[in-house]
């Protein structure tokens, strides 16, 4: 089954007809290393569930430098949470880093699922509201400490991912300098 599948039997509020039901709203689609999910100004129509790959949220500031907001990894729904929570337009980028297997569901039934019955509020509540800000946490743990301390509590949490991410990405998320970066990765 897929992962959604084992995500919602571990949640305990669903019967398999119910389980069955959500999972048949899913579709699958591949991205390619560099393809995007999203772009700033595409409206945000759909949540993804992360199969396998990463991504990365970012956007840039005013003098044309990306800044990443969040890599998105395995195990994990995301979407651009801004135009999601306002019915909006996305702000940021979201793009594969490497090659990823996803599975989306259209906002609508989303909304749909929410008004339908109270065990599919709470599932929906579980994989919308909590699990698309959980990115801030991290990020906020990652912003304290010195670059040493922070290129190493990166590492520690996601050593698998550290071949996929650019040394330019990896300082913008971060927000270290270029200079802080070099002679940080020489101790």
């Amino acid at each position: 089954s897929i992962p959604i599948a084992r995500l919602l039997h571990s949640l305990d509020l669903l019967d398999q007809s119910e389980i069955d039901y959500i999972i048949s709203l899913f579709e699958p689609v591949w991205l390619n290393k560099g393809e995007f999910f999203i772009k700033t100004g595409d409206p945000v129509n759909k949540v993804a569930f992360i199969d396998n790959g990463i991504l990365s949220r970012y956007n840039y500031d005013q003098n044309g430098h990306k800044i990443i907001d969040q890599y998105l990894i395995e195990n994990q729904f995301f979407t651009d949470r801004k135009g999601y929570f306002s019915h909006g337009h996305s702000v940021m980028i979201i793009q594969a880093i490497i090659p990823c297997q996803l599975w989306t569901i259209p906002v609508t039934a989303i909304e749909e699922l929410s008004n339908s019955s109270n065990n599919f509020t709470k599932v929906i509540k579980s994989i919308t509201s909590e699990t698309l800000c959980h990115g801030l946490d991290l990020k906020d743990m990652l912003a304290i400490g010195d670059p040493l301390q922070r290129i190493h509590h990166f590492y520690e949490l996601h050593p698998h991912y550290w071949p996929f991410i650019l040394k330019r990405d990896l300082q913008s998320y971060l927000n270290i300098s270029h200079t802080k970066y070099y002679k940080v990765q020489k101790k």
